[in-house]
């Protein structure tokens, strides 16, 4: 299973074009989080956390306590919902320790092609990645 800084990168590909942060630990569970940020096809501006967890429950506490709606589908916990003035969309490996959190401003639309450029890998896709 993918871990550490090179985990991460190599997890959530779309990393690599982002301007992104350092990576810190800024709640109980998280082993690391960096956020980023990017610009969608339509102009707006996309926030991206993304996240390593010290366990799947630790990762599904954050997202449970910030009353999103959950559901379940394709190997993900997914999330969505208000945060203030901007919509959230959140997805955690279901059996992988890594979540990704988007949001951007309730203008925003989200192409196929801007979908295409956040994507994470697939659940199937983990094992084997880069460690540590």
């Amino acid at each position: 299973m993918p871990k550490g800084a090179p985990g991460l990168a190599w997890v959530f590909p779309a990393m690599g074009h982002q301007k992104c942060g350092k990576s810190s630990h800024s709640d109980p569970g998280v082993v690391q989080r960096v956020l980023c940020v990017d610009r969608l096809a339509d102009g707006n501006r996309v926030r991206i956390g993304y996240y390593e967890w010290e366990s799947v429950d630790d990762g599904l506490q954050f997202y449970k306590d910030q009353d999103l709606a959950a559901g379940d589908l394709g190997g993900f916990h997914r999330f969505t919902g208000a945060s203030g003035d901007l919509l959230k969309n959140a997805a955690l490996y279901e059996d992988a320790l890594f979540s990704f959190t988007i949001t951007v401003p309730p203008t925003a639309v989200l192409g196929p092609d801007d979908i295409a450029a956040l994507a994470s890998r697939p659940p199937g896709q983990l094992l084997g990645g880069p460690v540590g």
